[in-house]
């Protein structure tokens, strides 16, 4: 799948410094920082509001910042020299990135890119590892952040050892349904598109859409406008 030009610029955020009271988040995942991990990192953090899609970390470029999302949403995703982008997956509000690279001193290893405009709180590494340093709490949390981090890269992992597509796709589902879909009264609302499901199994649009109505047809899940609800009454 080609990637559409200019679909993710890189274009400069408004930037608001940090002297208001903190954010109140509405935490989007269960695997987000503790809202007291999230006091204290906007204490020595800075807000900047990005429009969608700009880019705000490359792959492969050195970062002195990590960030935290406050509001909107952004993806993770990994682009081939022909152009081909490959989902990786969501950050949602109350989630961090960048993280390892700062402590790690290491340059990112995937692109990030704002879905819809996005409030995020950047942290210089010299503060947030002074943070680290002084703060039990906040060490501990950011490290439990990580360790979930390391798991869902390992079942993106043991996604590709499936063989038809199929099993990637329901596996993919299962995974995102746990992590990053939103509970309904008819199940679990996954906010993806057809592309970006592609994109995560590495296959084709075409092909993806046919086993998701095959799926559609069996009473799985039904599809929606950039959306798939895994329907309560049934296990895929």
């Amino acid at each position: 799948m080609k990637r559409i030009k200019n679909k993710a610029s890189p274009l400069l955020p408004s930037t608001t410094q940090n002297h208001e009271s903190p954010t109140q988040l509405v935490l989007a995942s269960p695997n987000c920082l503790t809202e007291a991990t999230l006091f204290e990192l906007n204490k020595i953090g800075h807000k900047k509001t990005w429009p969608a899609n700009s880019v705000l970390l490359s792959r492969g470029t050195p970062t002195t910042y990590a960030f935290v999302l406050l509001e909107g949403k952004l993806r993770g995703a990994i682009s081939s020299p022909n152009g081909e982008e490959q989902f990786l997956g969501w950050l949602l509000p109350g989630e961090i990135t960048g993280l390892s690279s700062v402590v790690g001193n290491a340059p990112y290893p995937v692109e990030v890119i704002s879905c819809e405009t996005s409030v995020v709180l950047h942290l210089d590494q010299t503060r947030l590892l002074q943070l680290i340093q002084s703060n039990s709490k906040v060490a501990i949390d950011l490290i439990r952040f990580l360790s979930l981090r390391v798991n869902t890269l390992l079942d993106r992992m043991s996604d590709q050892g499936y063989i038809s597509l199929e099993q990637k796709i329901t596996h993919t589902l299962q995974r995102l349904a746990n992590s990053d879909s939103e509970a309904t009264s008819e199940g679990r609302l996954l906010k993806i598109s057809q592309s970006e499901l592609a994109n995560a199994v590495v296959a084709s649009r075409p092909r993806v859409n046919q086993q998701l109505m095959k799926m559609q047809d069996q009473g799985l899940l039904r599809l929606g406008y950039r959306s798939i609800l895994i329907l309560a009454q049934n296990s895929i």
